[in-house]
């Protein structure tokens, strides 16, 4: 027989117990304090841009195609403003996004200068209105958007993207 009943703790009291436990009798090395940290595309972030973007669209009447990628090239957001129905559009939104990514800047240039770059790199698209995601000056994805004009596609994504900035 016992003198003290049988008592189990929880199991989040346990491993917070043994984790202190360790980080006593365990020095944390001085490297670890210092690693780089860096921002990650969130769905609020995403949320936010592709707010913004959808806004300007809509305040001018515009629809439009909105990708929002991160910044391996992963489609996170695709939005169809204003009934937008155009499978090209959703296509070359998507792949504008992906192609800055993939050459690591906004292709502000002729978009078919560099044919040879273009033929194999496909289905890779280089557009003006493909624009980084910028946090704290660090790169976390990027906007592309297709519409009627080029000139819409840009004035949109340059709203969504500056939502951060706000």
């Amino acid at each position: 027989m016992t003198i003290f009943p049988r008592f189990r703790w929880p199991l989040s009291t346990t491993l917070a117990v043994s984790t202190a436990l360790l980080r006593a009798l365990v020095p944390v090395p001085s490297y670890a304090v210092s690693l780089p940290t860096r921002h990650v595309l969130t769905l609020e972030i995403v949320h936010r841009v592709e707010t913004a973007a959808e806004a300007d669209a809509q305040q001018h009447n515009w629809t439009c195609i909105i990708a929002i990628a991160d910044t391996q090239g992963y489609l996170v957001a695709l939005v169809r403003t204003g009934g937008s129905r155009g499978l090209t559009s959703v296509e070359l939104a998507r792949t504008s996004a992906r192609t800055r990514v993939r050459f690591g800047k906004s292709r502000q240039t002729d978009p078919l200068k560099n044919q040879a770059i273009t033929a194999t790199t496909a289905p890779l698209v280089e557009t003006s209105s493909d624009l980084p995601i910028i946090i704290d000056s660090e790169d976390v994805g990027t906007i592309g958007v297709s519409s009627a004009r080029p000139d819409w596609d840009r004035h949109i994504a340059e709203a969504g993207a500056s939502a951060l900035a706000k």
